[in-house]
């Protein structure tokens, strides 16, 4: 088993070849990084049940940083899907986001992403 911080290593390491193949054209593959790096990140939320709390004790982000990652990266999945002329994945990215209760809430101008519970 991986340990949370490993988990969020491999998530960002995701996140920043899904922008490398954004950034080559290769929106498949760019959307496949950026929905694995999502659902390591909610992953990493559910507070796996297998982990020991021990596992948690030296673990850094804050629940907002985790959801904030979770969100950006299903938000490009979509955005690569949408570029692909793929409105029905687009959407299934989209709802994900919304289905975790998730919301954006303008404050002083600035999108703030916030998490219901």
């Amino acid at each position: 088993n991986k340990t949370p911080q490993e988990i969020m290593d491999h998530a960002s390491n995701l996140r920043v070849q899904g922008k490398d193949y954004h950034d080559s054209g290769d929106l498949h593959k760019a959307a496949q990084c950026f929905g694995q790096a999502a659902d390591l990140w909610g992953s990493l939320l559910q507070h796996d049940e297998t982990a020991s709390d021990e596992d948690y004790d030296d673990f850094e982000p804050t629940t907002q940083t985790m959801v904030e990652e979770c969100v950006t990266c299903r938000l490009h999945e979509a955005l690569c899907r949408l570029k692909q002329i793929n409105p029905a994945a687009c959407v299934v990215a989209c709802s994900q986001v919304l289905n975790d209760g998730v919301h954006v809430d303008m404050q002083n101008g600035e999108p703030s992403v916030l998490i219901d519970g």
